[in-house]
């Protein structure tokens, strides 16, 4: 990520200052492919849901479990992307993963010195906030993919990422 205007920075500053830069990069471009990939797994389940409906013999446990999904997906976005709702109305909220990396970049953009203490601290907790809803996400993940074994095996129509088993019609 290039900054403006560091070409009076001494050394030591500049060196600070791009390892930093590289290393909220790399964060931002993680979260914002976690966050995709949250996305996708929610439009997967609305597949599954419509699949669940056309298949009469799938049980209601399997109904629960996607509801179940789908709350932790909705909690996942919330530690992502923060409570539009309550800050819709006017309460203060919790900077989110996300507010906390557009923060620091926001704040590298016309700096002419190492990081501050302040931005270092903010990726420090978006790093750390961010790791367990990776490993929630990922958890998630294998939650979906059992229920799409469940859709089937009891011949479920086709949910988009789910290969129909075939085992050869002869």
């Amino acid at each position: 990520a290039a900054t403006l205007n560091t070409a009076t920075l001494p050394a030591t500053d500049k060196k600070a200052l791009d390892d930093f830069s590289k290393k909220i990069a790399e964060l931002s471009r993680v979260v914002a492919a976690t966050d995709q990939y949250r996305g996708e797994l929610v439009n997967k389940l609305r597949f599954i849901k419509q699949a669940v409906i056309e298949t009469p013999k799938l049980s209601l446990d399997l109904s629960k479990a996607i509801m179940q999904v789908e709350k932790r997906l909705n909690a996942v976005n919330r530690q992502l992307n923060g409570d539009a709702t309550l800050a819709r109305r006017e309460f203060e909220t919790t900077p989110s993963i996300g507010g906390r990396i557009g923060y620091v970049i926001g704040s590298l953009w016309n700096t002419t010195a190492a990081p501050t203490q302040t931005q270092i601290n903010s990726y420090q907790i978006a790093v750390k906030q961010f790791t367990p809803v990776y490993n929630e996400l990922k958890a998630i993940a294998d939650e979906v993919k059992k229920i799409e074994d469940m859709l089937e095996k009891s011949g479920a129509p086709y949910t988009p990422g789910r290969l129909p088993e075939w085992k050869g019609g002869m």
